[in-house]
């Protein structure tokens, strides 16, 4: 994920450092480097909000094809279409 990449490079900031400021472990931020995972929402605005925008939303959108995303936190994982749409 280059955004996320030089934005770490270019503040000097350690992986573990930045890792604990957005709420995630360091190796799911690796993963994310790499490409291998991509954030759920929650994530992504955090990330966002930390870099003051340098790494917007809309990069995870574009480099989530074939990557697995973070699990859900907050109730929506084991809900079924009927009920969403009832």
């Amino acid at each position: 994920m280059e955004p996320l990449k030089q934005y770490l490079a270019d503040n000097d900031l350690k992986k573990a450092v930045f890792a604990r400021r957005v709420g995630m472990s360091r190796g799911f931020l690796g993963d994310l480097l790499t490409g291998r995972r991509t954030p759920g929402l929650g994530l992504a605005k955090r990330i966002s909000d930390a870099t003051n925008g340098a790494v917007p939303m809309s990069v995870w959108i574009e480099c989530s094809h074939g990557a697995t995303h973070e699990r859900p936190s907050h109730g929506v994982q084991g809900i079924s279409p009927k009920e969403v749409n009832a």
